[in-house]
């Protein structure tokens, strides 16, 4: 595995490592593809969650994050318009973007 650099707005330097593939990973990756929640649209009862939590921690930012084999399915957001991380590419969601179309796929800005 090799080491990625990481460089701060402060100017610091650092390098990460990608972390390792825990054993019951399949079984995980299963259990989240059986829930049938990845690409699919905006739910109320996960929206509700993110803005309670947001307004109960007075935080800008709460996600509802699904991690997938190779990117992350943000199912709920509040003050974010990223709706999805793909080979660590930022996918962005048009704030106009109509509710009936913000499950289909992006493309990066």
């Amino acid at each position: 595995m090799s080491a990625a650099l990481v460089i701060y707005s402060n100017g610091i330097h650092s390098t990460m490592q990608p972390p390792g593939i825990p054993d019951d990973e399949l079984e995980r990756l299963a259990a989240l593809h059986a829930r049938g929640l990845l690409d699919t649209p905006a739910e109320e009862r996960f929206d509700r969650l993110t803005r309670i939590t947001q307004h109960a921690l007075s935080v800008s930012t709460v996600l509802v994050t699904l991690v997938d084999s190779d990117r992350q399915w943000f199912k709920s957001r509040q003050g974010l318009a990223v709706c999805r991380i793909l080979d660590n590419v930022m996918r962005y969601l048009p704030p106009a973007t109509p509710p009936e179309r913000r499950h289909e796929p992006l493309h990066p800005r």
